[in-house]
């Protein structure tokens, strides 16, 4: 089970891109991915919730990132849409820092996700680390606002696999 929810974690961003790619990218084909991908993120959690499975902190930013866009559509918040508009993949991570800010310091397990009885002051620091690898992903999707690979994917992949390894050498010791 644990190996299926691991992939099922992942179909809310496929669902989305899908939509997205499927559409030809126009402003229709967002709303329709934002909300597809919206939906697909909440019956995830929900998923989650009934099982008792904890969701990857990045995926569950991916799902703040879905959901507030598709309430910026459904509610018409103007603001909202015209800020996702501009400044697209950067809004990912926004949503990656601020789930990474209150995992690291709300949480023991961190924004790298290692459950007790790990040391506290390692995951602290490598949750730190991320955090910082994560406002420097921001950076860079800024700068490349509009590249969807450079902006957007780079980053994310970059972020995910430093995660990886951060959790790798946080069990080594």
């Amino acid at each position: 089970m644990t190996g299926l929810f691991r992939v099922l974690q992942l179909l809310p961003m496929a669902v989305f891109m899908g939509v997205a790619r499927s559409r030809e990218l126009t402003n229709e084909a967002w709303e329709q991915a934002f909300y597809a991908g919206a939906v697909a993120a909440l019956l995830t959690s929900g998923a989650a919730l009934v099982f008792g499975k904890t969701l990857n902190r990045l995926l569950l930013a991916v799902y703040l990132f879905l959901v507030a866009g598709a309430a910026g559509f459904f509610w018409e918040v103007a603001e909202l849409r015209d800020f996702y508009g501009r400044w697209r993949a950067a809004t990912l991570f926004l949503s990656l820092a601020a789930v990474g800010a209150a995992t690291t310091f709300f949480t023991r397990a961190g924004y790298i996700e290692i459950e007790p009885p790990s040391d506290p002051a390692v995951v602290r620091r490598f949750s730190l680390l991320l955090l910082l690898a994560t406002l420097g992903a921001l950076g860079v999707s800024a700068h490349f606002n509009g590249d969807p690979r450079s902006g957007g994917l780079y980053p994310f992949l970059a972020i995910a696999v430093l995660r990886i390894a951060l959790r790798k050498r946080a069990f080594s010791g």
